[in-house]
């Protein structure tokens, strides 16, 4: 009975270990001291503080050691561990029973050991930083992810390269829920990549009709033009957009073709150049493209293959195991944000298993609530005018937003997220329009174990200006091996967790050499390349704009390579500049222009894709109707219905939505129109023969009979004319309001550089009493330490 409870099944888990490591005495010993130290289960009363204390020592200690012997593994392997189960996974003639494999058989048992000490430990070390003192049985139970009974396979999703996320709203949860899976990877993600776009395009597919190795060498080269591989990784939709134009997909295609030419030899002389001959086969293949379909499995090809060749390069480029479980990086970050002090400035994530009710299956992942504020990259005209009205003096005086800013920086660091981007971060506005906090979102390309400070937008410490004091405390107080054994519960290899520990060093040791720099400085006193501990009176009166965001980025030498300086990722100062730009040159106005013209033109490729569906379904339902005793001419009408759209949409050459030079959006609003009443036909054929259907009768049938069949596929060719009609009236929305902004933006570029230079001015002046502050403290310290010169 007891081994059913989370404390019976650790207490089995920490006596198999003792049988499990006959051959590690001083292990053995270990656990046993843990078991001993573990209360009883059937205590009831709470636990003590000096319980609690004693269990955290324990548990610590008996991390240590699982550590220590696996790193005495490391080093007799000499290589990194996982580059040795990576190899021996290749391996044809690998032999299971071999002294190697005993060896990472133990070191997979130890690592798994420890990940489930760090969760116990993370419970404890919460009761004693709250002073909570729960039952022993209490406190296992909260170590144990949180539980949901709920089908996701019903749920929206929302899919990446690397992994799929779940919308889940309920009376309790709001939020997104990420399966627990290792890392896909890359040829697995490259086959599966070839996989979908087949089944996507059929025949059409250029995969289907030349050798697939030929496209993706093809698509290789064509990806090492700086422009096309941009385009292919954030604007595949304005390429997409198109497809029913042969001018327009030649032009496209033209860019590849110069793309291959620039990469062949003669001319080329880097590693990566081809033959004149290689090159001409490939500018034959994208000559050849010819239809529609075959041009769309193209560029989401090239699309899906830039995406992964882009992930895997960030996490090389930061020393992310690729075989990892992401999503855990967003719960590590949310730990480390509530051990200093922040919580807030970061989306919660935390452990989740999803029960599926009807089946009992259980899904182990990771649910990030929902995050409070408003998304830069939102279209709804509500949330664009909360960036669009943005004035310095809507910032300026936010202490709040101040505080935010400074925390998710040093939260950042510490974590090692090189990737705190506007767009992975929402905006959290009061009532009046003011923007007063942030909340971070995205940080699976955390907790690297190389330099992220030098990529994307990784930050040096040295241009981060201010902490708050309460963070700085926290910190101080910190104890980093504390730390480090509650980041081994986050599925992180030893050199992700090390380099965690190496940036919290620099960030305790920086904040300390600072404070001594600072101690005889005026209070408001900032200095570039210094971070100051700030009480909340004093960071209230520092100006943002003319203060935080002053001064230029300072650069890191480094020495080991040949004294030459490194810049950080982040292109601004710091996060303090990047957020101010949002009220300064309408740049609120221009975000919002740009999340309209992007979602203009992925309205024109779900028109298109939409199209490609269409064919498919009455392909599919022509199949189920010939099959079928004493078919529906209702039925017939509809697929007849579905191919007169899919041919007549084909038929329509040009774009559907154009940016002008002069920033304005037009629409060919003539083509539009006669694109909806083809659907609208389509739709009302579908209505018409889903009106002689009993839908609650047909739910009861087999869902392999012709019947459901049937219904299904009417109703889905329904829901998809449906929404494509919807999604043409949205563009002539669209198109409006974002011309619209454009008359706006002189007359709010005004207003926010009047601001900025009155800000300016006053920060001037204050500066310009802290040096003469300082100068004159320098000159009297001189004085008073001169040397008495006594008369003779």
């Amino acid at each position: 009975m007891g081994s059913k409870t989370i404390i019976g099944k650790r207490k089995d888990t920490y006596r198999d270990a003792i049988k499990g490591l006959k051959n590690e005495r001083d292990l053995q010993n270990q656990f046993r001291k843990l078991n001993n130290t573990i209360p009883p289960r059937k205590k009831r009363q709470g636990l003590t503080t000096e319980e609690l204390k004693a269990m955290e020592n324990v548990y610590r200690e008996t991390i240590d050691k699982l550590s220590q012997k696996m790193g005495l593994i490391e080093e007799d392997f000499g290589v990194d561990i996982n580059d040795v189960k990576e190899m021996n996974a290749r391996r044809t003639d690998y032999n299971g029973k071999s002294a190697e494999k005993k060896r990472l058989d133990l070191y997979d048992y130890l690592s798994k050991l420890r990940k489930t000490l760090s969760k116990d430990l993370k419970a404890i070390n919460t009761c004693i930083r709250t002073d909570k003192h729960p039952t022993v049985n209490t406190l296992y139970e909260n170590s144990r992810s949180e539980k949901l009974d709920i089908d996701i396979s019903k749920t929206q999703k929302f899919g990446g390269n690397l992994s799929t996320r779940f919308r889940i709203k309920t009376a309790g949860k709001d939020g997104f829920f990420t399966e627990s899976k290792k890392g896909v990877p890359i040829k697995k993600q490259l086959q599966d990549a070839i996989t979908e776009n087949i089944e996507t395009y059929g025949g059409k597919s250029v995969l289907r009709t030349y050798f697939s190795d030929n496209i993706f060498e093809m698509t290789k080269l064509v990806l090492s033009n700086r422009d096309l591989k941009r385009n292919l990784l954030g604007k595949s939709d304005s390429m997409m957009k198109t497809a029913n134009d042969a001018t327009e997909r030649r032009k496209v295609m033209d860019k590849m073709v110069q793309a291959i030419k620039d990469m062949a030899e003669p001319k080329n002389k880097s590693e990566d150049a081809i033959s004149a001959e290689e090159a001409q086969g490939y500018c034959d293949i994208l000559g050849a493209i010819n239809s529609p379909e075959e041009y769309m499995s193209l560029v989401d090809y090239m699309h899906r293959v830039a995406g992964i060749s882009n992930s895997a390069g960030i996490n090389s480029a930061v020393g992310i195991n690729p075989a990892s479980k992401a999503d855990k990086r967003n719960s590590a970050m949310t730990m480390v944000a509530d051990l200093i002090g922040c919580k807030n400035v970061v989306a919660n994530s935390v452990n989740l298993h999803v029960k599926d009710p009807s089946t009992g299956k259980i899904v182990m992942g990771t649910f990030m609530e929902n995050a409070k504020g408003t998304d830069l990259h939102s279209t709804d005209p509500k949330d664009m005018e909360k960036f669009n009205q943005l004035t310095p003096e809507k910032m300026e005086n936010s202490l709040s937003l101040k505080k935010d800013i400074a925390n998710l920086q040093i939260l950042d660091w510490i974590c090692g997220n090189p990737d705190r981007h506007m767009g992975n971060m929402f905006y959290k506005f009061d009532e009046a329009g003011n923007l007063v906090g942030l909340t971070g979102i995205d940080n699976d390309t955390s907790f690297g174990s190389k330099d992220h400070s030098t990529h994307l937008q990784g930050l040096f410490l040295e241009n981060m200006s201010v902490i708050p004091k309460e963070t700085a405390d926290r910190i101080a107080a910190m104890d980093k091996e504390s730390l480090r054994t509650m980041l081994y519960g986050f599925d992180l290899t030893e050199k992700e967790v090390n380099n965690a520990i190496g940036r919290f060093d620099q960030l305790k040791l920086k904040l300390e050499a600072d404070k001594e720099y600072f101690k005889d400085k005026p209070a408001g006193y900032i200095r570039d390349g210094r971070i100051k501990i700030v009480s909340d009176e004093e960071l209230s009166k520092i100006s943002l704009f003319g203060t935080l965001c002053v001064g230029s980025s300072q650069k890191r030498i480094d020495k080991e390579n040949g004294n030459k300086a490194e810049t950080q990722g982040r292109g601004t100062k710091n996060m303090f500049t990047s957020v101010a730009s949002l009220g300064v040159n309408a740049n609120g106005i221009e975000y919002s222009r740009d999340n309209l013209i992007n979602s203009l033109n992925k309205d024109c490729s779900k028109v298109i894709r939409n199209n490609v569906g269409f064919s498919k379904m009455a392909e599919a339902m022509q199949a189920v109707e010939n099959v079928t005793y004493k078919g529906s001419q209702k039925f017939r009408d509809m697929i007849a219905s579905l191919n007169r759209t899919n041919i007549f949409i084909r038929s329509q050459e040009g774009v559907l939505m154009n940016e002008g030079a002069d920033g304005k959006i037009t629409l060919s609003t003539d083509k539009i129109q006669k694109l909806i009443k083809q659907l609208g036909e389509s739709l009302n054929d579908c209505d018409t023969y889903l009106a002689t259907k009993n839908e609650a009768k047909i739910m009861k049938k087999s869902k392999t009979s012709n019947a459901y069949k049937r219904f299904k596929q009417a109703k889905d060719a329904r829901n998809s004319v449906a929404e494509t009609i919807t999604t043409l009236y949205g563009m002539i929305e669209k198109a409006e309001l974002a011309n619209s902004y454009l008359d706006k933006i002189p007359g709010m570029k005004d207003i926010g550089n009047n601001q900025c230079k009155e800000i300016a001015d006053k920060a001037k002046q204050i500066k310009t009493k802290h040096l003469a502050e300082i100068k004159k403290n320098r000159e009297l310290k001189k004085k008073n330490t001169a040397p008495v010169v006594k008369a003779h």
